[in-house]
């Protein structure tokens, strides 16, 4: 199911929404204090850069399954490969916010994150169920999936051309990768909720397979989002039980 644009564009095009601050959550450990405090050094020794601004190239009134919405074109430069080319493809991304269908203000905000080499439109049947629910959903792409992808035909051709370019798919690159992601999910949270209201007080993050990985870092390490929910397979969990 796919987004179809209305065709007026949406206020905010060219508008940059500064790095947000992240918040501290209750740390996810729950076992004796030894093992939280492990776990709290152990996401702690991950380095992080400071973010880059979210810039918003361009926006589009949707509707997506029947819910209305606002598909976004965005930018958030974050050196991954070490080609300006390639991080400015990985880090131009669409992004979709749709608001509660019952018009509520204030409304949580939860995150949909797919999995690798997956575009978001694969989220949208979770997306529209959450709008219908009283939820704000924001779907971003993910990197190399989607609006992200680096290369066209197969999937797999994103990673043979990464290789061919001499990126050296490592540790220090997946650091890079899922450092990056997690201060996009922090600067979706801030955006929806200053341009659509959504999230101020509730925010979750949903991240299926490789999403679900992504959104882990950003909940445990920098206190995004105040649930973590996940799954293996693919956001349409109603076709996914029936399959």
């Amino acid at each position: 199911m796919g987004a179809a644009e209305e065709g007026d564009p949406a206020a905010g095009s060219g508008s940059t929404v500064p790095p947000p601050t992240s918040r501290r959550v209750p740390n996810p450990a729950t076992g004796p204090a030894w093992t939280r405090t492990r776990f709290r050094n152990a996401v702690s020794a991950l380095a992080r850069s400071t973010p880059a601004p979210l810039q918003v190239l361009d926006a589009r009134r949707v509707r997506a399954g029947g819910v209305p919405g606002t598909r976004y074109r965005l930018r958030r430069e974050h050196a991954v490969t070490g080609h300006a080319d390639l991080d400015l493809a990985l880090g131009t991304f669409e992004a979709i916010v749709l608001p509660p269908t019952d018009g509520r203000t204030g409304a949580p905000a939860v995150t949909l994150l797919n999995g690798i080499t997956k575009g978001m439109d694969r989220s949208l049947p979770a997306a529209t169920a959450l709008a219908r629910a009283g939820l704000g959903a924001v779907l971003i792409d993910t990197p190399l999936g989607g609006s992200r992808r680096i290369a066209e035909g197969h999937p797999g051709l994103d990673l043979a051309e990464l290789a061919r370019r001499g990126v050296d798919l490592d540790v220090p690159f997946a650091t890079r990768l899922f450092d990056g992601v997690a201060a996009d999910l922090a600067a979706a949270f801030a955006f929806a909720e200053a341009e659509h209201g959504l999230g101020a007080d509730r925010r979750a993050l949903f991240g299926v397979s490789f999403g679900c990985l992504l959104s882990s870092l950003a909940f445990a390490r920098d206190g995004v989002g105040d649930r973590l929910f996940g799954a293996i397979g693919h956001p349409d969990l109603p076709a996914m039980a029936r399959g």
